[in-house]
């Protein structure tokens, strides 16, 4: 995963980043050492902290801090396999069928993306196939044809510097919901509250066009991480690759359970205001 990596390379090419600095050395507490007892419980709580950042990161605004600091979060090789990955996890799941939907990733506030090819069967992508454009849609690597849908990532990425990966996908319960007239609802569930938050609605525009590019950048601008496009497909916007996917994800579970509720002649019950009040403050959404 994207998200799973910290690297601090910076602090790795140090010079005191050698086997002088205790932190590097294997401690065990069974051999004897200058290091107490308290020292060993601090460095295993740090190391602690360092495993639940990773977990954080999606959710704490920290990347503006390290790019200052030239750290290194990720690189596009990373990028590379996590857009060939979901590409995959999407195609099993349904979410995307083998020539429809498209991924694009890239560095943190880059000019340029990643994004998969067109007319290429998406459950078997590999690297050589993905096209890396610049946000002008002028082509810096890759041999194939990029998704005709290059425009609507390049306009989401000029308008919201926080997306770094959009996932854009073809989900038949969302789909079906929508074209049936039903608005999902996003406050069925305490994961939908916290991570959908809200969904926006873009009307039909042919895909590709730049009709299309317009309607969808003047919604995200909105801060949105979720669009539904009517009779299309939805967006899953992300600081990375795993929260984009996790975020389309969710779209088609929420859908799939309203469907279950109202296949059984009920409306779906929603979560107290109170609770998604104090949702609000626990999670500052």
């Amino acid at each position: 995963m994207v998200a799973r990596t910290l690297i601090f390379r910076r602090a790795l090419s140090r010079e005191d980043a050698g086997t002088s600095n205790p932190i590097n050395q294997k401690i065990n507490p069974r051999h004897k050492t200058n290091i107490d007892e308290k020292t060993i419980n601090l460095l295993k709580l740090t190391s602690t902290l360092l495993y639940h950042l990773k977990a954080l990161l999606p959710r704490i605004n920290i990347i503006h801090y390290l790019e200052m600091e030239n750290f290194e979060l990720f690189s596009e090789k990373e990028i590379k396999d996590e857009i060939i990955r979901f590409s995959k996890v999407l195609y099993e799941k349904g979410l995307i069928t083998a020539l429809g939907g498209n991924i694009s990733a890239r560095l943190p506030r880059a000019g340029e993306f990643w994004i998969t090819p067109s007319q290429v069967f998406k459950g078997a992508l590999k690297a050589e196939d993905l096209v890396k454009l610049t946000l002008d849609g002028e082509i810096v690597e890759g041999l194939l044809k990029p998704s005709i849908e290059w425009p609507m990532h390049a306009a989401v990425y000029r308008v919201r510097p926080d997306v770094n990966a959009i996932v854009h996908a073809h989900n038949p319960m969302v789909l079906g919901l929508t074209l049936a007239g039903k608005k999902l609802k996003t406050t069925i569930t305490d994961e939908a509250v916290i991570l959908l938050r809200r969904v926006e609605e873009v009307e039909f525009k042919f895909p590709g066009t730049s009709y299309l590019a317009e309607a969808v950048a003047s919604v995200a601008s909105k801060g949105v991480r979720a669009i539904i496009l009517k009779n299309h497909g939805v967006l899953g916007l992300g600081t990375n690759l795993l929260e984009a996917e996790a975020i389309v994800e969710l779209l088609e579970a929420i859908a799939t359970i309203e469907f279950v509720c109202y296949t059984l002649g009920a409306e779906p019950s929603e979560v107290p205001p109170e609770e998604i009040e104090v949702a609000k403050k626990y999670w500052g959404i």
